[in-house]
């Protein structure tokens, strides 16, 4: 009998009911002709990359070749020389609270405005200063498109400044009011820009118009769940846009108003529990081909492969949620912000440790029912790739990298002693087998892969063999 593992995780609202897991641990399509269909590697693993201030990250933009990082109520502007950056601090504070929204325009010096709570602020050179114009009214974020700034505001009102300039027309505004639920995010996406307010989205278009260019499109009937709660506009990552709309599902948009629900109950559930919308992060980043957005709170991550649909959940080390809160592209990389200090770090896949924390990669089976049978579970064998251990690797994780292996007669709610097994010494085949593994309940069996060691990781499926019993 296959063991079958889940393409996408699968947990569920009582354990007993899921339908297996992947945690820090996805999916990928096998090549035509391999052993299986599918191949489970460990996510990507971070580089520690430099810090940068004294505080956490609110925000960043790239600049051309300077990357903007907003942390703390200070600005810092980071460079790349080969493989060292350089990080200096701008002149002036940053006021508010919480994330903030950047974005420059195409003039040949840049104009760069920072939107935080307390007000937007613009850089010059070395200096971050408050912006100030008497036609902008108090707006809550700011977003770029052709040649154009936009602010917007929680009463729905969105303001455009001059074409490449940041000097605002008094009349150059529109409101969104298609349905009047106010807006919560501006998002630039493709050639249109999305008003999303709290259970409505406008689409709108430029159309050379005077003295507000751009004119409606369309209405779509979902909204946005929070500022933070859209991804996949950001430079660097080529789309789907991904975000959760207010009914706390998480939609995949490709063509603009082509919107594919690709949440499961379980998640649509974790989502519907938070209490500060504010708290829900969404961010994107590729690697090795794949292109992700993370969903991430203070308490879960999942991530979403957008041209799969499947999810993984993250959790680093100690914790229930990833220490990643946002990324930015920035050096022909994806630069990742650590939520809780001034550390950034580089994605890699080829690195299978967050910095010096182990990344623990972690995958259940689905629970193979036979209900009301049973089965004597004679021998059970894994197709791992093996041979996976360095001679010369730090002794004995990664000269002599083990797996561990349980398993569950009770639907996941309670799990036998880890069996662990060698996955071999540099070019090394080895067998992967359990033998004697019992008889089954009810409830069927469920397995648990579970490797920590820094090592390349590959499972490519299991199969189990023994007899019914009634």
């Amino acid at each position: 009998m296959e063991i079958l593992f889940p393409l996408s995780t699968a947990p569920s609202q009582n354990p007993s009911e899921n339908g297996g897991r992947l945690i820090n641990a996805y999916a990928e399509t096998a090549p035509q002709g391999a052993r299986s269909k599918a191949i489970y590697r460990r996510a990507p693993g971070l580089d520690a990359a430099f810090t940068v201030g004294s505080a956490t990250y609110r925000g960043s933009l790239l600049v051309g070749s300077i990357l903007y990082v907003a942390n703390g109520d200070k600005v810092y502007s980071v460079t790349k020389s080969g493989s060292s950056y350089n990080v200096d601090v701008l002149t002036g504070d940053l006021s508010g609270e919480g994330l903030v929204t950047m974005a420059h325009n195409m003039r040949a010096t840049k104009q760069i405005i920072i939107q935080t709570t307390s007000g937007p602020y613009d850089i010059q050179a070395t200096t971050v200063a408050a912006f100030v114009d008497s036609d902008l009214p108090s707006s809550t974020m700011v977003a770029y498109q052709d040649g154009y700034f936009f602010w917007c505001a929680t009463n729905g009102r969105v303001t455009a400044s001059d074409l490449n300039d940041d000097e605002v027309n008094a009349n150059s505004f529109v409101t969104a009011e298609s349905a009047p639920d106010g807006l919560v995010r501006v998002v630039p996406y493709r050639r249109d820009t999305l008003f999303m307010g709290d259970y409505s989205t406008e689409v709108w278009t430029n159309a050379g118009s005077t003295p507000f260019p751009y004119e409606r499109q369309t209405v779509l009937p979902i909204g946005l769940f929070g500022l933070n709660a859209v991804a996949g506009y950001e430079p660097g990552f080529p789309g789907p846009l991904v975000f959760v709309g207010q009914n706390c599902v998480v939609y995949r948009m490709g063509a603009v108003g082509q919107m594919e629900p690709v949440s499961q109950s379980y998640l649509e559930r974790l989502i519907s529990q938070i209490s500060d919308r504010g708290t829900l992060r969404l961010f994107s980043f590729i690697s090795a081909g794949h292109h992700f957005v993370a969903l991430t709170t203070p308490d879960w991550t999942w991530v979403l492969d957008t041209a799969t649909g499947q999810w993984h959940e993250r959790e680093s080390y100690g914790a229930t949620t990833w220490r990643v809160g946002a990324t930015a592209y920035a050096f022909d990389e994806w630069l990742a912000f650590d939520k809780d200090s001034n550390q950034v770090y580089r994605v890699n896949d080829r690195n299978p440790r967050e910095a010096t924390h182990p990344l623990i990669a972690e995958i259940v089976s689905a629970q193979h029912p036979s209900f009301p049978a049973r089965s004597v579970i004679t021998r059970a064998a894994f197709d791992f790739v093996t041979g996976v251990g360095m001679d010369r690797g730090i002794d004995p994780i990664e000269s002599g990298p083990r797996v561990s292996i349980s398993w569950s007669d009770d639907g996941g709610r309670t799990w036998g002693n880890p069996l662990l097994r060698n996955l071999g010494t540099q070019g090394e085949y080895r067998t992967i087998d359990i033998r004697n593994c019992g008889r089954t309940k009810r409830e069927g069996r469920q397995w648990k892969i579970r490797c920590s060691d820094p090592v390349e990781f590959s499972l490519l499926g299991g199969s189990m063999f023994g007899d019914s019993r009634l």
